[in-house]
Protein backbone atom coordinates (compact mmCIF):
# COMPACT_ATOMS: atom_id res chain seq x y z
CA UNK A 1 0.00 0.00 0.00
CA UNK A 2 1.68 3.55 -0.71
CA UNK A 3 2.18 5.73 1.67
CA UNK A 4 0.12 9.30 1.80
CA UNK A 5 2.14 12.24 2.36
CA UNK A 6 0.78 14.83 4.24
CA UNK A 7 1.38 18.37 2.97
CA UNK A 8 3.43 20.73 5.31
CA UNK A 9 1.52 22.40 7.94
CA UNK A 10 1.75 26.29 7.62
CA UNK A 11 2.31 28.27 10.31
CA UNK A 12 2.39 32.15 10.40
CA UNK A 13 5.84 34.26 11.18
CA UNK A 14 4.56 35.21 14.71
CA UNK A 15 4.18 31.76 15.82
CA UNK A 16 7.33 30.21 13.88
CA UNK A 17 9.20 32.61 16.20
CA UNK A 18 7.26 31.89 19.38
CA UNK A 19 8.98 28.27 18.97
CA UNK A 20 12.32 29.16 19.29
CA UNK A 21 11.47 31.14 22.58
CA UNK A 22 11.85 30.18 25.93
CA UNK A 23 8.20 31.63 26.50
CA UNK A 24 5.69 29.35 28.95
CA UNK A 25 2.67 31.16 28.48
CA UNK A 26 -0.05 29.76 25.78
CA UNK A 27 -1.25 31.71 22.68
CA UNK A 28 -4.55 31.96 21.19
CA UNK A 29 -4.47 30.55 17.80
CA UNK A 30 -6.44 29.41 14.80
CA UNK A 31 -5.85 25.91 13.56
CA UNK A 32 -7.41 25.19 10.32
CA UNK A 33 -8.49 22.28 9.17
CA UNK A 34 -7.62 20.32 5.52
CA UNK A 35 -11.39 20.51 4.70
CA UNK A 36 -11.96 20.15 0.99
CA UNK A 37 -12.28 23.73 -0.56
CA UNK A 38 -15.32 25.72 -1.25
CA UNK A 39 -16.82 27.52 -4.43
CA UNK A 40 -20.04 29.32 -3.51
CA UNK A 41 -21.37 31.22 -6.91
CA UNK A 42 -24.20 34.00 -6.08
CA UNK A 43 -26.82 35.56 -8.39
CA UNK A 44 -28.16 39.12 -7.27
CA UNK A 45 -32.21 39.64 -7.53
CA UNK A 46 -34.14 42.44 -8.34
CA UNK A 47 -33.12 44.33 -5.06
CA UNK A 48 -29.49 43.68 -5.49
CA UNK A 49 -29.21 41.43 -2.22
CA UNK A 50 -26.98 38.34 -2.66
CA UNK A 51 -28.64 34.77 -2.97
CA UNK A 52 -26.87 31.94 -2.97
CA UNK A 53 -27.21 30.16 -6.81
CA UNK A 54 -24.35 26.76 -6.50
CA UNK A 55 -22.23 25.77 -3.21
CA UNK A 56 -19.54 22.99 -5.28
CA UNK A 57 -16.93 21.28 -3.38
CA UNK A 58 -13.49 19.34 -3.54
CA UNK A 59 -14.11 16.00 -3.75
CA UNK A 60 -12.51 14.07 -0.53
CA UNK A 61 -13.49 13.53 3.01
CA UNK A 62 -16.83 15.82 4.28
CA UNK A 63 -15.65 19.02 5.94
CA UNK A 64 -17.99 17.74 8.70
CA UNK A 65 -15.99 14.92 8.96
CA UNK A 66 -12.20 16.62 8.75
CA UNK A 67 -13.53 19.16 11.28
CA UNK A 68 -14.75 16.59 13.61
CA UNK A 69 -11.90 14.57 13.42
CA UNK A 70 -9.86 17.57 14.46
CA UNK A 71 -11.48 18.56 17.16
CA UNK A 72 -11.44 15.27 18.64
CA UNK A 73 -7.50 15.43 18.65
CA UNK A 74 -7.38 18.80 19.81
CA UNK A 75 -10.35 17.83 23.24
CA UNK A 76 -7.83 15.14 23.68
CA UNK A 77 -4.95 17.34 23.27
CA UNK A 78 -5.95 20.43 25.47
CA UNK A 79 -8.54 18.39 27.99
CA UNK A 80 -11.34 20.55 26.77
CA UNK A 81 -13.61 20.28 23.68
CA UNK A 82 -12.87 23.31 21.69
CA UNK A 83 -15.80 25.32 19.56
CA UNK A 84 -15.63 24.24 15.73
CA UNK A 85 -16.22 27.31 13.54
CA UNK A 86 -17.74 25.21 10.53
CA UNK A 87 -18.05 27.46 7.77
CA UNK A 88 -14.26 28.92 8.08
CA UNK A 89 -13.20 25.36 8.75
CA UNK A 90 -11.40 26.58 11.68
CA UNK A 91 -10.97 26.11 15.45
CA UNK A 92 -9.97 28.60 17.85
CA UNK A 93 -7.65 27.28 20.60
CA UNK A 94 -5.34 28.39 23.50
CA UNK A 95 -1.75 26.25 23.21
CA UNK A 96 1.68 26.30 24.84
CA UNK A 97 4.86 25.82 22.90
CA UNK A 98 4.61 21.87 23.29
CA UNK A 99 1.21 21.77 22.19
CA UNK A 100 1.73 23.57 19.12
CA UNK A 101 4.41 21.70 17.96
CA UNK A 102 2.08 18.40 17.81
CA UNK A 103 -0.96 20.26 16.33
CA UNK A 104 1.18 21.10 13.55
CA UNK A 105 2.16 17.65 13.06
CA UNK A 106 -1.46 16.56 12.36
CA UNK A 107 -2.60 15.19 9.24
CA UNK A 108 -6.05 16.87 9.54
CA UNK A 109 -4.09 20.80 9.99
CA UNK A 110 -3.99 22.81 7.09
CA UNK A 111 -2.20 25.72 8.48
CA UNK A 112 -1.93 27.72 12.12
CA UNK A 113 -2.54 31.34 12.80
CA UNK A 114 -2.00 33.98 15.72
CA UNK A 115 -5.67 34.74 16.73
CA UNK A 116 -5.29 38.62 15.86
CA UNK A 117 -9.04 39.17 17.85
CA UNK A 118 -7.77 37.37 21.07
CA UNK A 119 -7.22 39.76 24.58
CA UNK A 120 -5.03 37.65 26.51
Amino acid sequence: MAEQSHPVSTLDAELEAWLHTTDDAAREVIVEGQVPRRQVRFTFGNTQQRQVNEVTTEPGASRANVLRGLQEFLATLLGQTPHVLQTAGAIPVRVTRDQLRQVMRHPLVRAVRTNRLSTA
